[in-house]
């Protein structure tokens, strides 16, 4: 099987009130629930394409339904493949995007966090 995915890394823009949470050189980062696949695994938010829709259009949709939180995309990466298991190859299209706003609600994941990068 082959699966067409997009993933995000979440950065920096943030308003003056939520410095403390946010940090220049930071991406947001989501811990897989018990009720998904792949429990516990930690993952940048994102999710598989629908028939008939952009990469775009998926990431801002996924987003929404993950982390009930608005995005604006930045760029495109480029993409990747790999295989998690054999027979399943996986597409990833890995966008940048910032925050448009900011009241997280988890409604897939169990709990998130900002990493830094290298």
């Amino acid at each position: 099987m082959y699966f067409n995915c997009i993933s995000t890394f979440i950065y920096e823009n943030h308003p003056r009130h939520l410095r403390h949470y946010f940090s220049p050189g930071k991406v947001l980062a989501a811990k897989r629930s018990e009720s998904m696949d792949l429990p516990g695994k930690w993952e940048f938010p994102g999710g598989k394409i629908e028939g008939g829709e952009s990469p775009e259009e998926c990431l801002i949709r996924e987003i929404q339904e993950e982390l009930a939180v608005r995005i604006k995309i930045i760029q495109a990466l480029s993409p990747v493949e790999f295989s998690y298991t054999p027979g399943k190859i996986i597409r990833l299209i890995p966008f940048t995007a910032t925050l448009e706003s900011f009241d997280f609600h988890l409604l897939e994941h169990e709990k998130n966090c900002l990493v830094r990068g290298k």
